[in-house]
């Protein structure tokens, strides 16, 4: 199941249950991620595009919390948004990814960070992956 069915079904659970917080949280990240997925292609949207709202959103609530760090509201929105992104990589495993090329080539950040891009979206911190590749090149 796609996440984004999984997100739909979910807020119509939450509507069921009269679960204020998580219904309008869930609305909220529904309707901006679909605008934004039938402007870009007129479609349903990916799992990468969910992602993306998905970070976003934990990003403003981060945000939000270091502001007031009680707030009881952004707590339980993070809570439910944490369980739809998926894994992300350790910094071990993103260092033996890296490993994989040959790390002397001066062009090789490019092409390890499309690696990334193309075989790992929305499971890898790229700050992270940069940080590691000058680590590695030395």
């Amino acid at each position: 199941m796609s996440l984004y069915l999984q997100i739909k079904n979910d807020q119509i659970e939450a509507r069921k249950k009269n679960d204020a917080v998580k219904k309008n949280l869930l609305t909220t990240l529904l309707g901006e991620v679909t605008t934004s997925a039938k402007d870009a292609h007129g479609g349903t949207p990916n799992d990468q595009e969910m992602i993306a709202f998905l970070k976003k959103f934990m990003n403003n609530i981060d945000l939000l919390l270091s502001h007031s760090p009680g707030n009881y509201q952004a707590v339980l929105e993070k809570a439910i948004l944490v369980r739809y992104l998926p894994k992300q990589m350790s910094e071990e495993e993103i260092s033996n990814e890296i490993r994989k090329f040959d790390l002397t080539d001066p062009k090789i950040v490019g092409t390890i960070m499309t690696h990334f891009k193309n075989n790992f979206a929305g499971t890898y911190d790229g700050k992270l992956v940069s940080e590691l590749i000058k680590k590695l090149k030395g």
